[in-house]
């Protein structure tokens, strides 16, 4: 079968780009990336391998998602119920099809949040820990702070472009970092290309991922997309 490539297939075999145990086998001289900002850091030896315009502040997009998760974890119980508000349900945009008064367990509402990338699941996840979205988000920029993450500030916990929503590429890295050995089951379910859940309440969805690099890259441990008119992709 083709070995896989970031950019496309090659059926001739080759050397594995992917993890080189030889440093001099990464020459990243002639990569382009579209970005504005990038970062590719080794967890492992702190290396960082890649980047371009890494503390350039730009809008968040679904990646704000991550602190979302994080922030809800770290103040609930996965099991922990939750009921659907009218303002979750008509936020608009991506979605998970959440209905009011429908509840779901945490973690229900957290597949919706990082497969699908359901605004409805972000804003039913910070009402249903701090009552309020506008309060859950004080709490991501609490978390923000606690993290040293100077360069972020969230406005909401979707990710629609709002003016002053905005992070850095070294700081996503940094709370990825974070994430993966704190909380890495919540990169673990970002693989599954696809999840079939039934809510508390006894709706059944369907919920495929956003992330297309699932199918071009066998390796990928995880991740989370994000795409709005002010952050492109």
């Amino acid at each position: 079968s083709p070995i896989p490539k970031v950019f496309g297939t090659d059926t001739k075999a080759k050397v594995n780009i992917w993890f080189p145990k030889d440093s001099s086998l990464r020459n990243f001289e002639d990569l382009y990336v579209g970005a504005r900002g990038a970062i590719a850091v080794d967890y492992d030896s702190a290396e960082i391998l890649f980047a371009k315009e890494p503390e350039m502040r730009l809008p968040i997009a679904s990646t704000a998602k991550i602190m979302t998760a994080l922030v809800a974890l770290e103040n609930a119980d996965s099991l922990s119920v939750f009921t659907v508000s009218e303002a979750a349900s008509a936020v608009g945009e991506n979605s998970m099809g959440l209905t009011t008064g429908e509840k779901l367990q945490l973690k229900e509402l957290l597949y919706g949040l990082m497969l699908v990338s359901g605004n409805d699941a972000a804003v039913a996840i910070a009402e249903g820990i701090a009552g309020s979205q506008s309060s859950f988000v004080s709490m991501m920029n609490d978390k923000v702070r606690e993290l040293g993450l100077d360069d972020t500030h969230f406005v909401n916990a979707t990710g629609l472009d709002e003016e002053g929503h905005l992070t850095t590429a070294d700081d996503l890295s940094r709370l990825g970092e974070y994430i993966w050995y704190n909380y890495s089951w919540v990169w673990d379910m970002t693989r599954e290309p696809e999840v079939k859940i039934t809510s508390a309440s006894g709706e059944q969805y369907v919920l495929p991922t956003t992330n297309q690099l699932l199918k071009e890259f066998p390796a990928i441990i995880g991740g989370k997309t994000g795409l709005t008119d002010n952050a492109k992709e």
